[in-house]
């Protein structure tokens, strides 16, 4: 199983941030990825939510990635007759 799960590392322990389906003494691989989230970041993802909201007909542009799915973008090459 793979997943990825936010934890916070508080007196020298990662405390995840939800519910962990595991057996005590389970051992599992962590990753540590990513730079230090500040807090002028958070202000700044704040800041800028919903700036889109009204610019984009979200549900028309799924449809069309839906469609271009559907109809594909690659040729297929006809096969030489004899």
């Amino acid at each position: 199983m793979v997943r990825s799960v936010r934890a916070t590392y508080a007196d020298g322990v990662l405390k995840p941030s939800e519910e962990l389906d595991l057996d005590d003494g389970e051992v599992v691989l962590v990753t540590i990825s990513g730079r230090r989230i500040t807090e002028k970041d958070l202000q700044t993802m704040r800041s800028s939510a919903g700036a889109w909201n009204g610019k984009v007909d979200a549900e028309g542009l799924i449809d069309e990635i839906y469609k271009a799915r559907l109809t594909g973008s690659r040729s297929v090459d006809e096969p030489e007759a004899e």
